[in-house]
């Protein structure tokens, strides 16, 4: 079954909608958007080498599944908003301007799992005052004991202008 619609949003724009029970495969080619919507309430697959450029926003809805396979892309310039299902293994997805569509949003890739797009940001361990202390304490050893176990094992080279006779 094959679904899709075109919504009209007063007199500039309509956007590509796949309605709940709608599929569409994309399996090459390429798609623009000219900087309009695209709304996943159904099924949506992005083959290998095929792309859909120039989306102002992505919206999937619940219920809705969107699949980008390897190879293939998806570019937004906006919103990515993600109440259903995406996958895009091997793909790329990622925000960046087009032609009359300014980027909303930080440029770059999708976390296409997020229901913003965004990456979780990630912490970065820290150490107390205590362990700092302890570990340059360890540090400063190790380096002592391996200055000490070189100078036993590698005297050093006599330079002396005088030569044996």
């Amino acid at each position: 079954m094959v679904g899709c619609a075109l919504t009209a949003h007063g007199l500039a724009q309509a956007d590509w909608a796949i309605p709940a029970g709608g599929v569409v495969d994309a399996p090459a080619g390429a798609i623009s958007l000219a900087c309009t919507d695209l709304k996943v309430a159904g099924v949506l697959t992005i083959g290998a080498g095929a792309s859909i450029t120039e989306v102002r926003n992505v919206h999937i809805q619940p219920g809705g599944s969107l699949q980008v396979a390897s190879g293939g892309s998806l570019q937004l310039a906006q919103q990515w908003r993600n109440e259903g299902s995406a996958s895009a293994t091997g793909a790329q997805v990622v925000r960046m301007a087009s032609a009359g569509c300014p980027t909303v949003g930080t440029p770059g890739p999708i976390n296409v799992s997020s229901p913003n797009g965004t990456f979780a940001a990630t912490p970065i361990p820290t150490l107390s005052g205590a362990a700092l202390s302890g570990l340059a304490v360890l540090l400063g050893g190790l380096a002592w004991r391996t200055r000490r176990r070189t100078s036993r094992t590698n005297p050093p080279v006599s330079t002396s202008a005088h030569s044996p006779r």
